[in-house]
């Protein structure tokens, strides 16, 4: 509300009915797309809970959650903050191929350097946090370390997605989302028969 105001008051616009189909066209397919990829997004990365409880078990299932949001919860929350900023800005820069290189190695840089720690500290002490934090929880260190290979991998993940999107390239992200989505899917199911 006070964001709104102030905005208003120091740079007055009055929204005006205007209708372009064309314009709209475009945004609405990009935004399908872009919607689409967070669906799929969403799916591969949620998809594994419904593994593991089918494959193990609900005590399985618990253990493994809490160890995911043992990892993955920071990793994730960091992640986000560095997609918000990182899609204006590969927007601003997608004519301009080097800089759009340097910027998307920055904020790759940035996200590691920011995430390392936090998994190294994890890794090394998966037992006694997991024995702390949650004392009623038996086990998952083991998963909690596996996890942080997955959170090393998620740091760059979540780059590629507003890097595509700031490029316009929607459709490809779209694209990669449905191959992850299967692959991932694949692989969850496959890790549980092997395991």
């Amino acid at each position: 509300f006070i964001t709104g105001i102030g905005v208003q008051l120091c740079h007055p616009w009055r929204p005006r009915f205007v209708l372009q189909l064309t314009h709209a066209r475009r945004w609405l397919t990009f935004a399908s797309k872009t919607l689409g990829t967070w669906y799929l997004t969403h799916f591969y990365t949620n998809v594994v809970y419904q593994v593991v409880g089918y494959r193990f078990g609900d005590a399985s299932l618990g253990v493994f959650k809490v160890a995911y949001d043992l990892v993955l919860y920071p990793v994730n929350w960091i992640s986000n903050v560095v997609q918000q900023v990182a899609f204006p800005t590969f927007a601003r820069l997608r004519h301009d191929r080097e800089a759009l290189a340097a910027q998307f190695i920055r904020f790759s840089r940035q996200n590691l350097a920011t995430i390392l720690p936090i998994l190294v500290v994890i890794m090394v002490g998966a037992p006694d946090i997991l024995a702390t934090a949650f004392p009623s929880v038996n086990g998952g260190a083991t998963a909690a370390r596996v996890l942080c290979v997955v959170g090393t991998l998620r740091a760059f993940d979540s780059l590629y997605i507003p890097l595509l999107d700031g490029m316009g390239w929607a459709g490809r992200n779209l694209l990669v989302a449905v191959v992850a989505s299967l692959a991932l899917f694949g692989l969850d199911v496959g890790m549980s028969v092997a395991f």
